[in-house]
Formats: C-alpha cells, sequence, structure tokens
C-alpha cells in the first residue's frame, strides 16, 4: 500500500488535516544534510502551523524558526524553539502581543523585521522593562520592491540605531532578504540575477 493511501476511510470525520510523520522526518533528515549542519536551519512554519511538526524539526537538532503571525511564534515557544523570528514588521496592537509573548516565554528569543525608524521608535519604545531583549533583523529590499528598505546609508542608519538601543534592549540580528522574484529554474540564471541585484 502506498503511503498516502487511507486506511477506512469511512471513519475519518472531515474535514481534516493528515500528516504522515515518516515522510516528515525523511524530508528535515535531507534538509539537515544539505545544510551541512542543522544549527545553519531557520525553516519557515507558516506551510504547517503545528506543533507536533516543530517538534519533529527540534528532534532532529533545529532550533531557529521563523513565522508569520503572532499565533504560529507562540506555537514554536510552547514546542520549545530556542529563537522565533515572526517576519513581518509589527504595528499596532501585534507590537502589544509580540511583548507578551517576551514576557510569557523568556526561554524563547524573540525576534522580527524592521525597514522603517518610525517602526524602530515604537518597537522601542514597547519593549517592558530592564532585562527584556528583542532581536531586529532589518529588512532589506533586493528587488522585489514587496517591502524592505533600500540597501544604502538609511540601513545603515538602522543598524546603528538599534546599536544604541537604550540599556540595550534591541540586538541586531542581521539582514532580512526575500528573493521571490528570482524564480530561473537554471541556477546560473538564478545566480546572475542575484549578483545583478547586488551590483545594484
Amino acid at each position: 500500500m502506498s503511503w498516502y493511501q487511507l486506511e477506512n476511510p469511512e471513519l475519518l470525520d472531515t474535514p481534516c488535516l493528515m500528516v504522515h510523520p515518516e515522510t516528515v522526518k525523511e524530508n528535515i533528515q535531507k534538509m539537515c544534510e544539505i545544510a551541512g549542519d542543522a544549527k545553519r536551519l531557520m525553516p519557515h512554519v507558516k506551510t504547517h502551523k503545528m506543533e507536533e511538526v516543530a517538534r519533529l524539526h527540534l528532534e532532529h537538532g533545529i532550533s531557529s524558526f521563523k513565522c508569520a503571525t503572532i499565533a504560529e511564534a507562540e506555537m514554536l515557544a510552547k514546542a520549545g524553539a530556542e529563537e522565533v523570528l515572526i517576519a513581518h514588521q509589527l504595528v499596532g496592537p501585534k507590537l502589544s502581543r509580540f511583548m507578551d509573548l517576551v514576557e510569557a516565554y523568556p526561554k524563547t528569543f524573540f525576534a522580527t523585521i524592521v525597514d522603517d525608524e518610525g517602526i524602530l521608535d515604537q518597537i522601542q519604545k514597547a519593549v517592558r522593562g530592564p532585562g527584556i531583549k528583542v532581536g531586529l533583523w532589518i529588512d532589506v529590499d533586493n528587488g522585489m520592491h514587496r517591502s524592505g528598505i533600500m540597501p544604502g546609508e538609511g540601513a545603515i542608519a538602522l543598524i546603528q540605531k538599534i546599536l544604541a538601543s537604550p540599556e540595550n534592549t534591541l540586538s541586531f540580528e542581521g539582514l532580512h532578504v526575500y528573493d521571490g522574484h528570482l524564480r530561473d529554474s537554471e541556477f546560473g540564471d538564478r545566480k546572475e540575477k542575484s549578483d545583478q541585484a547586488f551590483s545594484d
């Protein structure tokens, strides 16, 4: 029988989500082998959104994760993730909810992205009390023009402002780049466009 063939489908209450754990484990193992070290991976959980799958990653030595929502970040913290990056810029009520997570799960290091000085100021003001540290990645526009700050003086100013944060409450984690506009099937074509983006 094929792994994807369901036994006794008449007993299943639908709609439901079905996962084949052995196949997921095999895929995670392949990811680790390709990367060379599980610590080099930061899988995005927006596809599966499941604590059980996150735990499978953790069992393979992956401890850093990327997500899209506050709910996904909380799910990862509950699973035991060491580091969680929310890969969009938080504004308004989401900042308060984010800080709630930072306080509720002190064993997890939370980070988010920023590309605007005004939002950076809001994040700084939202940090509650001494001993709280939030990680920030600078979101860089590398040619997709969907989000991010253009490389240059503005990005450097954001980095400097993070490094100078009062009481060291903000931590500069690096540059966040999304190259979803580079979809060529040939590696050489993708590399050429990537090199061009860097030179621009």
